[in-house]
């Protein structure tokens, strides 16, 4: 008879893990990090003997992407986070290129059967004053741009050539690339905060303290390689001076739009995406409602005015849900799990300083643009991976492009983001333009609220 061990117990219990097979095991709610990371042997920064150390501040998806790569690479790596634990509820859509990631670390199987939900039908489906009408996607298939991914930075090709084919809930994504990183033998540090003791100097970050909430003795790095995906508002770029120049900031037809996000009950057993486009108003209203019958959830992203209270997006969320179950002949709505407490306001932005001696920049670190594409994931698993490969080969060769080639990976990252939004929001203004008799109100224009509130 196998005994088990008291933490393999615990973690069971936790529904972290199944006894004999540790496969990836989802739940209902957050995913702790520390019961992720359970009992671990990993040696602690400290420990490590003779390789070289990369230090990632960040567990998103970006991050834990990089983190299998310089794992490869012979890298000892140690992700630190401010949160504890997994829990956000947006459920992103992932193109097949993610596959290639997903395969090369032998992970595909068990992410499409524990993690990801095939998505079976995608429309756009237009709300006006003639009625209901659905727009196949044949009809937007100019959205699609050909091409693969190619190492070169100068031959970089487009990254979207087919597709979003999964459905997955981010914090499901995160919590299963979380704990199959860590049985690599890497460190995750939750509830952590990193103080860079020595800016760059001569070219190089060289000490880093970080503590954490556990009461754990701090702990200080001296990192060979940092780098930063903390997201748009990092505090590491800030204590580096590696800021934004005003020109990183542009403008066009997603920029300052107003999104609200939330979470519904959902016990279908198919996974489709609804993109809905209300013509019926003066302004373009937009809203994408995934049903994801993996997650049983209903995730709904939809465009507002920005200054809703709670109950006012409560109203919001039910309202555009209703419309989509209408629409696919489902008349119970059910109860609302989860909304955003405020509107999130979209700013694009390709960073100008991508990276500095030995501080890379990656993920939402380096840009951040509408999540009208939901390409975040699909960008974090493919760009990133292929970004950190080119990074560490210059670095092994003490290339003098280095830091060029990264910015041409990363610049181009973001660019391709927005680009795919920047194209998908043309087409669903030209329906919009096509069908409203009333005058366009477009950017620029004052936005009444009761036009931003009616769904």
């Amino acid at each position: 008879m196998k005994v088990l061990s008291t933490s393999k117990v615990q973690q069971i219990e936790k529904r972290q893990i199944t006894p004999d097979t540790e496969k990836f095991v989802r739940n209902n709610g957050s995913y702790k990090i520390a019961n992720i990371v359970g009992k671990a042997k990993t040696a602690s920064p400290e420990q490590s003997s003779g390789r070289k150390t990369a230090l990632i501040s960040g567990a998103g998806i970006a991050a834990l992407a990089a983190a299998f790569e310089l794992n490869a690479k012979g890298y000892d790596v140690v992700i630190t986070e401010k949160r504890d634990d997994f829990s956000r509820f947006n459920i992103i859509n992932l193109n097949r290129e993610a596959q290639a990631f997903l395969r090369k670390f032998n992970l595909l199987e068990e992410f499409e059967t524990s993690v990801a939900a095939r998505i079976n039908d995608h429309q756009i489906v237009l709300f006006g004053k003639g009625g209901t009408q659905s727009i196949a996607t044949s009809d937007v298939s100019e959205l699609k741009f050909e091409g693969c991914l190619n190492k070169n930075p100068m031959k970089f090709k487009d990254l979207f050539k087919e597709e979003g084919i999964y459905s997955v809930h981010i914090k499901d994504l995160q919590a299963f690339l979380a704990q199959k990183v860590v049985g690599l033998g890497v460190r995750i540090l939750s509830e952590s905060e990193i103080k860079i003791v020595n800016p760059i100097e001569r070219e190089k970050v060289s000490k880093i303290e970080i503590t954490q909430k556990n009461g754990s003795p701090p702990i200080t790095l001296e990192p060979d390689l940092f780098f930063i995906a903390e997201g748009t508002h990092s505090t590491s770029i800030q204590q580096l001076e590696m800021v934004n120049d005003l020109d990183d900031v542009v403008n066009n037809a997603c920029t300052g739009e107003n999104w609200i996000f939330g979470n519904l009950n959902y016990h279908g057993d198919k996974t489709f995406v609804l993109s809905m486009i209300i013509t019926s108003q003066k302004i373009l209203q937009i809203a994408n409602v995934i049903f994801n019958a993996k997650s049983q959830v209903v995730n709904v992203a939809v465009t507002s005015d920005g200054n809703l209270n709670q109950d006012e997006i409560n109203r919001l969320i039910l309202d555009t849900t209703q419309k989509a179950f209408n629409y696919e002949g489902i008349t119970e709505v059910p109860k609302v799990l989860e909304t955003v407490k405020q509107p999130v306001h979209i700013t694009n932005r390709i960073a100008s300083l991508c990276s500095r001696g030995n501080v890379f920049r990656i993920g939402d670190a380096v840009g951040h643009s509408s999540p009208l594409a939901g390409l975040g994931g699909t960008l974090g698993l493919t760009l990133v991976p292929y970004t950190v490969e080119q990074l560490l080969d210059d670095h092994l060769k003490g290339s003098d492009e280095l830091h060029s080639n990264f910015k041409t990976y990363s610049q181009a990252y973001v660019k391709k983001w927005i680009d795919k939004s920047v194209s998908i929001k043309g087409v669903i203004q030209g329906i919009f333009e096509k069908d409203q008799s009333l005058v366009l109100e477009l950017k620029g224009s004052p936005q009444s609220k009761e036009a931003g509130n009616a769904i």
